[in-house]
């Protein structure tokens, strides 16, 4: 078997199972969510365990967030061609979505560091 040089991992171990084995072993891996076989070996070899974590709300909110920016870019926009907004609340607008963006993206990361 020829490896990839751009690999990370060039080690590579090799199990032998029984037909029964690797059915039980592939029900496991589905039941795990685990993106791959690779994935769950590797956690189970390493930890013990596996653990799936759903982020699927945070990736809907992140959705819900880009779309909420895009109308606040457009208000702002409307805002500068008919100045009837102060340049100051725009500003201020702006700022307080950059905020709420970087405090959502502080939550993803801490969510992720918890492997």
């Amino acid at each position: 078997m020829v490896l990839n040089n751009n690999r990370k991992r060039k080690k590579q171990k090799m199990v032998y199972l029984t037909e029964q084995e690797n059915q039980q072993l592939n029900q496991r891996v589905q039941a795990s969510q685990s993106p791959s076989f690779q994935n769950f070996a590797l956690q189970m070899l390493l930890t013990g365990q596996v653990v799936h974590r759903d982020f699927s709300e945070l990736k809907q909110l992140r959705f819900e967030v880009a779309k909420l920016g895009a109308n606040v870019n457009q208000l702002a926009r409307a805002a500068q061609v008919y100045r009837q907004v102060d340049a100051e609340v725009v500003e201020e607008m702006m700022t307080m979505f950059q905020e709420f963006k970087k405090e959502l993206d502080d939550l993803q990361q801490q969510l992720l560091q918890k492997d």
